[in-house]
């Protein structure tokens, strides 16, 4: 039996991908969403003293929150 990541506020919601006939105001309203969910990370991050990073294997690229730089 696998065990599988649970949060204590449960299962993390799924990305939202507009379909290809998402009109022009859910593509903005889904646009607005993630820039609203990216700034609250952001904070919290700030807030708490704390970041992250993410590695992409395959690039062998890494990313860092600006809170894991100093910010």
């Amino acid at each position: 039996m696998i065990a599988e990541d649970h949060d204590i506020n449960g299962p993390a919601p799924r990305a939202e991908r507009p379909e290809p006939e998402a009109s022009p105001a859910r593509c903005e309203e889904i646009e607005k969403a993630l820039k609203k969910s990216q700034r609250q990370l952001a904070e919290a991050q700030k807030v708490g003293h704390i970041g992250s990073w993410e590695w992409d294997v395959e690039s062998n690229s890494m990313t860092w929150s600006d809170e894991m730089c100093g910010g």
